[in-house]
């Protein structure tokens, strides 16, 4: 079976641990483009405890929350598929980190900068051209930050592309691993110029070798797939109802339902089927 780097919990295994803190602080120095004379320089994790698989019935989240030595709070995600509401779900996550240290009688300079960064396996930002998109509250007048408080990182992996893996930078090494794209001789060549990416590559032979971590990867490579066979179930099953409703009660025709529902026509004979079935009911 070829290996998931974004499992996300082989991700959170390998950034989200005391042990290879200094891995994370590589990642977030790159990717955030910090500059050797303010670079993080460590880190405190906050989410220590082991995760549950379910949460309420949901696949639960499994993602890097930390607090920097500036005092800047960020939480690190992998998304591997689209789902409704995501921008809403992304602030709603931000928002909780945002104000997770302000405790009850507190005031507002508690509050201090928050950073979520988002690496998306699919194309989240449609009219955005890079593969890096940082995301700030800006004035629609001036262009100017509103506060330096608010920063969403999206990293969409699909946009990320590249010819020659030496000539890669610091952030573009890191995507490079995570895109699963590079061939083993590249990997090797990648360590051999990178001495971080040569001790993530040293923990992931790690990771797999052990029966026990290889254990809990492939429970949660399973738990994945079936929750996402689930939604596309249930989101199928949406379509057919609202279908037939449009079929029964406004007597349209099937392909001006498609139209009205932009549901491409690679998926329409899918539908059709599952109509017919619906009928025999």
């Amino acid at each position: 079976m070829e290996f998931n780097r974004l499992n996300d919990l082989y991700f959170k295994q390998l950034l989200g641990d005391e042990k290879r803190k200094n891995l994370t602080l590589s990642f977030l120095n790159d990717i955030l483009d910090r500059p050797e004379n303010d670079c993080f320089t460590d880190i405190i994790f906050k989410d220590k405890d082991a995760e549950p698989e379910y949460l309420d019935g949901k696949l639960s989240k499994l993602d890097i929350c930390a607090k920097l030595n500036d005092g800047s709070l960020v939480d690190i995600e992998v998304q591997v598929a689209s789902r409704e509401m995501f921008f809403e779900r992304v602030l709603f996550y931000w928002s909780n980190l945002f104000g997770s240290e302000l405790p009850a009688g507190g005031n507002y300079t508690q509050l201090g900068k928050t950073i979520s960064i988002i690496l998306t396996n699919f194309n989240c930002l449609a009219h955005e051209p890079n593969w890096h998109t940082p995301c700030y509250i800006t004035s629609a007048v001036t262009g100017k930050k509103l506060t330096d408080y608010f920063a969403i990182h999206f990293l969409e992996l699909p946009k990320f592309k590249f010819t020659d893996i030496l000539a890669l930078r610091r952030s573009e090494r890191w995507m490079a691993y995570f895109s699963n794209r590079c061939s083993e001789k590249e990997l090797e060549e990648l360590a051999m110029k990178d001495a971080t990416i040569k001790q993530v590559l040293a923990y992931e032979k790690y990771f797999r070798d052990n029966p026990e971590e290889r254990r809990k990867y492939e429970q949660r490579q399973k738990a994945i797939l079936d929750y996402n066979s689930d939604m596309a179930a249930a989101e199928a099953r949406g379509k057919v109802e609202m279908i037939r409703l449009f079929m029964d009660s406004m007597g349209m025709s099937f392909s001006d339902i498609m139209k009205k529902m932009k549901i491409p026509p690679t998926e329409q004979d899918e539908y059709r089927k599952l109509i017919q079935e619906n009928n025999r009911l």
